[in-house]
């Protein structure tokens, strides 16, 4: 056993024997007033313990509590763990023209707030930022620190550069030299593309240089003019200056491999950027490290403290044997089976695992969290763990488990259900787990899931079953019997001279087909493409853990 905080002992202990001192040899209010022979007759003494015991049970439990607050711990073994990253450079433009106020507040602002969704939607990347006009410089090396970042781009401002103007090629080549090291070196440009028309050299750089550039368009083609000073920044001859969007600067995401998008405000233009770079780059994994595994022991002299804080603070009868009953039935007692207090630390070991992508070792951890607590929560994060070890049928059965009233978590469990239904080849399955989930929200991943899981149902066909094979033939023999009793009676009509009845044939479907065989509404390119895309799909996680009322209590699994 070792002890993770030392230092509490060391410097708690010594004040806590300092403070016993005080207690013990000092003397209680009523013991200056009255003579201590007259108050053994005042008094009435019902207590076992008396005055030394009540302190010593005190010290006891600060001590106990002191143990607790060091963390004692017993080493597990160290768990290797590999994280995956890919590096990208951010440039903000921080020219003058990037104070127009054709995006809310301006234009730099609003490239500002695009870049800290990028923070936050992207957490695997390492990101640097430079800040350029028609110079730059380094606001921050690549660092994971993502609050770091937020607090060096919320001070940046088109002051913090004396000269003026855009130069593309300037944030170009400091990319250059910033990822030298990189096989992989992207940029990731905010800008409203200044005032060129052609970027030749521009692109001859960033091709020479290895650079994939990415341009985030801020601006609009109608423009705005400049607030500077109180009033409308104008030009040598007093005309007030309005800087249009310059969407010319497409040739240059567009000639290196990278992506022109021009952003609104509710949009998810953020969300294309990062998929196109996880579609066209690799992760790249980082350094090995190894993480020591502990098992917590300080909830064991918690408790103890908290034991002889309940005797040094109450009044114990002075009948030995009652009070040697009174622990007694305190250990009889069943204990309640919230241990969720106790299970902080498998829960942080589990997501941190998880996040590092040791996925194998984190459902160790959420198995023991999932055994102690039995609610929705727990069982979710426990499918999650499975279907990312790729144990799909044992998700399937924490997520069947993990059964709750809250219809994000239900949405979510069922988009995660089906997912492995799909890669398990339970295609039917999968398909009742989509349908549920569209009950409680409904979005494209989800509808095409859905159209992919009825594609292949329709290649593969369920074989019917023996008892509906027997219905079936009762079933076609039923209107063999009545074509021939209809043709029947046409030919007595017929004979009796009665006119023919004229049958219509059901329309055929464009191109000659029936609607059975209709083309489905996806094609197989793109089917192929989206199961590539599904192999690759994680569940859907909670941001934080639901506190929901299920989570107070015990969970009983319901049928499906």
């Amino acid at each position: 056993m070792i002890f993770l905080k030392p230092e509490y002992i060391v410097f708690m202990l010594i004040p806590l024997i300092v403070l016993f001192y005080f207690i013990v040899t000092g003397k209680s209010q009523i013991q200056t007033i009255f003579d201590e022979k007259i108050l053994q007759k005042l008094t009435v003494d019902t207590d076992s313990l008396g005055r030394t015991g009540r302190n010593m049970m005190l010290f006891a439990a600060m001590f106990l509590m002191i143990i607790a607050l060091a963390r004692p711990v017993l080493p597990k073994g160290e768990i290797e763990a590999a994280a995956k990253s890919i590096d990208l450079l951010v440039a903000l433009d921080i020219s003058k023209s990037m104070l127009a106020t054709d995006r809310y507040p301006n234009r730099l602002q609003f490239a500002k707030k695009k870049i800290y969704e990028l923070l936050d939607k992207f957490p695997e990347a390492r990101v640097g930022v430079i800040a350029f006009a028609s110079d730059a410089f380094v606001v921050v090396p690549l660092t994971e620190d993502k609050k770091s970042l937020r607090f060096l781009i919320e001070n940046l401002n088109t002051t913090a550069l004396s000269t003026s103007g855009t130069d593309l090629l300037v944030p170009i080549l400091k990319a250059e030299a910033f990822l030298k090291e990189d096989k992989q070196k992207i940029l990731i440009l905010f800008t409203d593309g200044g005032d060129q028309k052609e970027f030749s050299k521009e692109i001859e750089a960033a091709k020479k240089a290895g650079v994939t550039v990415y341009i985030y368009a801020v601006g609009t083609p109608h423009g705005a003019p400049i607030p500077w000073h109180g009033e409308k920044l104008k030009d040598r001859d007093g005309n007030i200056v309005i800087p249009r969007l310059n969407s010319t600067v497409k040739q240059l995401a567009l000639e290196t491999g990278g992506a022109y998008i021009e952003g609104g405000y509710k949009d998810k233009s953020i969300d294309m950027i990062i998929d196109d770079i996880k579609h066209k780059f690799k992760m790249q994994t980082l350094k090995k490290r190894k993480v020591q595994d502990y098992e917590e022991l300080f909830y064991y002299p918690l408790t103890l403290a908290i034991f002889f804080m309940l005797f040094a603070f109450s009044s114990l009868p002075r009948n030995v044997k009652t009070a040697l009953m009174l622990p007694l039935l305190l250990t009889l007692t069943p204990a309640p089976s919230h241990a969720g207090f106790l299970d902080f630390h498998e829960i942080k070991q589990g997501f941190d695992l998880y996040r590092q992508q040791a996925y194998r070792d984190a459902v160790r951890h959420f198995e023991k969290v999932a055994a102690s607590r039995k609610d929705a929560p727990s069982y979710y994060d426990l499918g999650n763990a499975y279907y990312m070890s790729g144990r799909y049928k044992e998700a399937i059965h924490a997520y069947k488990r993990a059964w709750t009233n809250n219809p994000k978590l239900l949405y979510k469990l069922f988009f995660n259900m089906g997912n492995a239904y799909y890669r398990l080849g339970k295609y039917a399955k999968a398909l009742d787990a989509y349908e549920y989930a569209k009950k409680f929200r409904t979005e494209p991943d989800l509808l095409h899931n859905i159209e992919l899981a009825k594609k292949h149902l329709k290649k593969k066909p369920p074989k019917p079953k023996p008892s509906s094979q027997k219905k079936q033939k009762e079933q076609q023999q039923q209107n063999e019997n009545r074509q021939n009793q209809n043709s029947q009676s046409q030919n007595q009509k017929e004979q009796k001279g009665s006119p023919k009845s004229t049958s219509q044939q059901p329309p055929k479907a464009k191109g000659g087909q029936s609607d059975q065989s209709q083309k489905s509404p996806i094609s197989e390119q793109e089917m192929r493409k989206w199961e590539r895309k599904l192999q690759k799909s994680r569940p859907r996680t909670m941001p934080l853990r639901l506190k929901t009322e299920d989570t107070q209590r015990k969970q009983n699994a319901k049928p499906w």
